[in-house]
């Protein structure tokens, strides 16, 4: 069942913020996101939430997210709803300055 909420709110809710800077391009756990939308398209950012193994970025390990996002159930967990919230919401991230979109 969707939540509702706003593409980012689910990415502070599904915890995306404590590896994924979204609002500068430093990196962390995993690669900055504050630019997806510039860099990448919709279907990429999808495929990388659902396969995050089909393409690691170079530098960060395989395996990671993937671990992290079966641990806390988000695969049985994430309504169909919220998904595209979230696909719509990086792909809106395009680096710009003052940091993420609200």
């Amino acid at each position: 069942m969707a939540s509702g909420k706003s593409g980012a709110e689910l990415v502070k809710q599904w915890g995306c913020v404590n590896c994924h800077k979204l609002d500068g391009p430093e990196r962390l756990v995993g690669p900055s996101l504050w630019d997806i939308g510039a860099r990448q398209d919709k279907r990429y950012i999808l495929e990388s939430i659902l396969d995050p193994d089909a393409v690691v970025v170079p530098g960060y390990p395989p395996g990671v997210m993937k671990s992290t996002l079966e641990g806390m159930g988000f695969y049985q967990k994430v309504a169909l709803a919220d998904l595209k919230a979230l696909v719509e919401y990086l792909a809106s991230l395009q680096g710009q300055p003052g940091g993420e979109k609200q």
